[in-house]
């Protein structure tokens, strides 16, 4: 269980590295105008949370297996 696990974490990461890399900013070249680029970046940010939150679901889950 603990590897499912560990592989989820790494998978989390990555994507989470992702949305905060440089290419973000590529990607948010294509918006049309001002209100589809806050669009976008609040997309982004809402991506951010949602791996946050799954990583720190990970850890929770893996404190309580060891613990």
């Amino acid at each position: 269980m603990l590897l499912q696990l560990d592989g989820y974490e790494r998978k989390l990461e990555d994507k989470l590295s992702a949305l905060k890399s440089e290419k973000r900013k590529e990607f948010l070249q294509f918006a049309r105008d001002r209100k589809e680029s806050i669009l976008w970046k609040m997309t982004f940010e809402n991506g951010i949370m949602y791996y946050q939150n799954e990583l720190e679901w990970v850890k929770k889950v893996r404190g309580v297996i060891e613990g």
